[in-house]
């Protein structure tokens, strides 16, 4: 922030790429933090213009964070924004900071950003994110910082892993987003059912079933995934009423048979979006508007 103060910032770049004419400014990006811009944005406007005329791409960061960042989407020449990592550290415990990654991807869209992904730590999360539409992700999860040394060897053996490319194909599908949805609700009561501060319902009271059965379309419940989703299911809300239930219950993460069923839940639910999504071929139409808001 210091820096885009200077009034001769800008002079100073553009005689650096000057000196550099085979390096493609738009491999330059700068960051902006919305605490870094809460004053003189003004200043900072006409700053970020120039740059922006330079051909220097333009990121505002830890985007979500602070109190204006609407305001800084409309008026900041802005390619990319980044989702703060506080509300990606904890998506699978808290729906409400799914909602927000969901509320920032669909901004970033409507004004034709780039979206990223800051501190993703793990696959399972890189792999939500991008069925949510975050199609980039830095973190942890990806690599951790290296030595500029052995940079070109990393990128000469790192590869995306399968599922990645599996979703990455399917993105734009308004069920994976919603599958997405539901099973991140679903991962949260499973945590509190974990921290034994709340039990799950009936497997027949359960929030996913009845999100699922106002969402799919009739044909759904015919499909193997579908009967593959419902038994799942239901072996979850057994094994967690017999944790539940135990007058000495294990560590929950301990527990063999819970967390067989989990698994096999969280499976049946991606397969039954898979085939939402028509990785066969076929998708559906789109959910409608009332199972939209349903999950919301």
């Amino acid at each position: 922030a210091r820096q885009l103060r200077d009034p001769a910032f800008t002079e100073r770049l553009e005689r650096t790429l000057a000196n550099h004419p085979r390096v493609d400014p738009r491999c330059l990006e700068l960051e902006i933090t919305e605490s870094g811009a809460l004053d003189g944005i003004d200043q900072l406007e006409r700053i970020l213009q120039r740059c922006d005329q330079l051909g220097v791409r333009i990121a505002i960061d830890d985007f979500g964070t602070g109190y204006s960042s609407l305001s800084y989407l409309k008026r900041l020449p802005a390619h990319v924004v980044k989702i703060d990592q506080s509300f990606v550290r904890d998506v699978f415990e808290d729906p409400d900071d799914l909602r927000i990654i969901d509320g920032i991807i669909a901004l970033g869209r409507a004004f034709g950003l780039h979206i990223v992904a800051e501190g993703v730590e793990t696959l399972e999360q890189a792999t939500l994110l991008l069925r949510l539409g975050a199609a980039t992700a830095q973190g942890y999860g990806i690599a951790r910082p290296m030595p500029v040394s052995e940079w070109p060897e990393w990128v000469r053996r790192w590869a995306a892993p399968a599922q990645w490319h599996t979703w990455a194909r399917l993105l734009g599908s308004p069920w994976i987003n919603l599958m997405a949805r539901i099973e991140v609700e679903h991962r949260a009561a499973f945590l509190h059912l974990q921290a034994r501060t709340a039990p799950l319902p009936p497997a027949h009271d359960c929030a996913v079933q009845r999100m699922l059965l106002e969402a799919l379309p009739a044909s759904a419940q015919d499909w193997p995934e579908y009967a593959a989703f419902v038994a799942a299911h239901q072996r979850l809300h057994d094994a967690a009423e017999r944790w539940w239930q135990s007058s000495d219950p294990a560590d929950a993460d301990s527990d063999a048979q819970l967390q067989a069923a989990q698994h096999q839940l969280i499976e049946a639910l991606q397969q039954l979006a898979l085939r939402l999504a028509g990785a066969n071929g076929h998708e559906p139409a789109p959910p409608s508007v009332s199972a939209v808001e349903a999950v919301h």
